[in-house]
């Protein structure tokens, strides 16, 4: 726009292009301050076809494919219908018709077949020199290339987007039709043996494969909130030794047996996150290191700050992620191959651990271990922590020990 407005010596050139459902959208502006002239006073040309408003010719040349000539005082002329390209003869009719004078010039970029955008000069829009009319000529298919290109890469990453969906959709089918239904077949077998007078101790197992299925409904209903934007989340200020210590309560029952090594500096290291959600993200990395680590290694757990920061690693001893694995991992619903059949999961914990960090800000990301095996490091933002005020400086109602203010009387 900028190179279209300095050769035809306009004060103003915009760039529409039309989207998918047929609209206009400014894409590119140039723009010179001009001197303020006084405001017209001529009345609306009497013999102009119509009198839209620019929006509604830009609409219009973008509909038609046919140059317009807005004029000073809200009408407008338009190009000859035998060549709608020439948009120099509705602009030479408009300044030799005894009317309001050429205000700006709004011009289909055609592309092949269809009309990809309209640019719209205002200022000097009259006949230009046969030279500066040739540049103005190239110029303006280069915008219209420029103009498809932009329609061609929404149309592909929509058709990504689009294929991105029916391969999750295609995943949840067979994630629905295994995950559930192999609870859900236990649970009736077992059921049945009860029935029929068999051993009441096995409920336990109906009970246990019941959880299963909730926590797998569960975690398709965060997949979807995070997918969505939806996730309800209360971020504050906390501390990473809060934070392991209650993702470790909750992973007591995956990481039993095994040594858990914990790595945590000496200052308190503050950042901004919530707390319940992230104490969720930080579990399932801890039940993915014990799922994939051998029985008898070690799961170490270390946090430090890096800059803005604070990084939380689970590190295992384990196999580690193949590089060709690695940028799919945190894929919903994938599992790398050659994983153990007796390793039960859905491959949603990765996906929604990422999740959770991205949508507070943070980040999760996979790096090979010095030690071997894999480090999921979970970044939140850094925060300043401060502590409470010493009790001298509470006031006398808050401090400990202090008397209760006493009871209001009738």
């Amino acid at each position: 726009p900028e190179a279209v407005r300095a050769a035809a010596g306009a004060t103003r050139c915009e760039i529409h292009r039309v989207d998918a459902s047929g609209a206009l959208v400014g894409v590119a502006r140039a723009e010179v301050e001009a001197p303020r002239d006084a405001p017209s006073t001529a009345p609306p040309d009497a013999r102009a076809p119509f009198h839209p408003d620019p929006e509604r010719l830009l609409a219009w040349a973008a509909e038609t494919g046919r140059s317009v000539v807005e004029l000073d005082g809200g009408s407008a002329r338009y190009a000859p219908a035998d060549d709608p390209a020439r948009a120099s003869t509705a602009v030479r009719w408009a300044m030799e018709a005894d009317g309001p004078p050429p205000r700006a010039l709004p011009r289909p970029l055609p592309v092949r077949d269809r009309v990809a955008g309209v640019l719209h000069r205002v200022g000097a829009p009259a006949p230009l020199l046969q030279e500066i009319a040739r540049v103005l000529a190239a110029l303006l298919q280069y915008a219209a290339l420029g103009v498809e290109r932009l329609r061609l890469v929404e149309e592909a990453e929509r058709a990504e987007g689009e294929r991105r969906v029916e391969a999750l959709r295609g995943a949840l089918l067979t994630a629905v039709s295994h995950d559930l239904r192999t609870p859900l077949t236990t649970i009736k077998g077992i059921a049945h043996e009860i029935a029929r007078g068999g051993d009441p101790s096995r409920a336990a197992v109906v009970e246990a494969e019941a959880d299963r299925m909730d926590a797998l409904v569960g975690d398709l209903l965060d997949l979807s909130r995070l997918q969505a934007g939806a996730l309800p989340l209360d971020v504050r200020i906390d501390t990473a030794d809060e934070l392991v210590g209650a993702a470790l309560q909750r992973a007591a029952g995956p990481l039993a047996g095994r040594e858990v090594r914990i790595d945590l500096p000496d200052e308190l290291l503050a950042a901004r996150f919530d707390l319940a959600h992230t104490v969720r993200a930080l579990v399932n990395l801890l039940e993915n290191a014990a799922k994939y680590a051998p029985p008898a290694s070690p799961v170490t757990v270390r946090a430090a700050r890096a800059g803005g920061v604070v990084r939380v690693a689970v590190i295992d001893a384990g196999p580690g992620v193949p590089a060709a694995e690695r940028a799919r991992i945190f894929e919903a619903f994938y599992r790398p191959p050659g994983t153990p059949p007796d390793v039960r999961g859905t491959g949603l914990g990765l996906s929604i651990a990422r999740g959770i960090a991205e949508a507070q800000g943070g980040a999760l990301r996979y790096e090979a271990s010095a030690e071997g095996g894999a480090a999921f490091v979970l970044e939140l933002p850094a925060a300043e922590w401060r502590d409470p005020p010493a009790p001298d400086t509470m006031p006398l109602a808050d401090a400990p020990g202090a008397a209760a203010p006493a009871p209001p009387t009738d």
